[in-house]
C-alpha cells in the first residue's frame, strides 16, 4: 500500500517502509498493516479491538483497505457536489436574474427568479 500522507510525499521509500494506518480518513504511517496508528489508538482506546480472524495475506488486507477506502472517497466526493437545479426548484440566496437581487428565487428556463418579478412579468 502507498503512504499518501501529505508530509511523506517526497520521500519515495517511505510507501516501501510502512504503510497508512487502518482506521479510513487517516493518512498516518504505521510500521504493520492493518494496524492503528498511535494517534488513533489515544483517540478511540478501548473501541478498538484486535479481532481473532484467520491470518491474512499482506495483499489481501490492502486490498480490502483500498477497496473501503475508494469507497468512503466516492462517498464523500458524491456529498461535496450538490445536484444540478432543475426547472421549479426553488432556493434561498440565488440573484435573480432580473432585478439582480439576492433572494429566494425559482428556476425558470435555465435561470432565477424570485417571487417579486415573477408576478410581476407579462
Amino acid at each position: 500500500m502507498s503512504a499518501t500522507n501529505p508530509h511523506h510525499t517526497d520521500i519515495d521509500f517511505v510507501g516501501t517502509l510502512f504503510d497508512e494506518c487502518a482506521l479510513p480518513g487517516c493518512t498516518n504511517l504505521v510500521d504493520s498493516l492493518g494496524a492503528p496508528c498511535s494517534e488513533c489508538r489515544r483517540a478511540f482506546g478501548t473501541f478498538l479491538r484486535q479481532t481473532d480472524g484467520p491470518a491474512r495475506s499482506r495483499d489481501v488486507v490492502a486490498a480490502e483497505l483500498a477497496d473501503r477506502d475508494a469507497a468512503v472517497a466516492a462517498i464523500y466526493a458524491a456529498r461535496r457536489t450538490p445536484p444540478d437545479p432543475v426547472d421549479g426548484d426553488e432556493r434561498r440566496n440565488q440573484t435573480c436574474w432580473l432585478c439582480d437581487e439576492r433572494r429566494t428565487c425559482v428556476r425558470v428556463e435555465n435561470r432565477w427568479e424570485c417571487r417579486s418579478c415573477r408576478t410581476t412579468r407579462p
